[in-house]
């Protein structure tokens, strides 16, 4: 599920605050410029909040544009895949949250 601009006018605290409010616990990640990630799985359901840059992702066969605000959520075992935009010196910013409950279950 992809919702632009869902944390668009939050601060890192009220959205880190949102989503460990829903079970999800927080990794925050800096991507340089043309960082790929190669098509993987995870064994839990992943949601992805961006804070700063772009980064292009594909999830199984739709791809996403995402912006700073945009929140992606990757169903588990769902294939992923994604590059960081080329076009600005910038780093990506972004964290990632993995739902506690799909840990729990392993």
């Amino acid at each position: 599920m992809y919702e632009p601009a869902f944390y668009k006018n939050l601060s890192l605290t009220k959205i880190r605050e949102k989503v460990v409010e829903d079970g999800f616990d927080p990794i925050r990640i800096v991507d340089p410029p043309g960082r790929v990630y190669s098509p993987h799985r995870h064994a839990e359901t992943k949601l992805l909040a961006f804070l700063e840059g772009e980064m292009d992702v594909t999830v199984q066969s739709d791809q996403y544009r995402c912006k700073p605000g945009d929140k992606l959520l990757v169903p588990q075992a769902a294939s992923i895949s994604g590059q960081r935009r080329l076009f600005s010196d910038a780093h990506c910013r972004w964290m990632a949250f993995s739902h506690s409950a799909d840990r729990i279950q392993r």
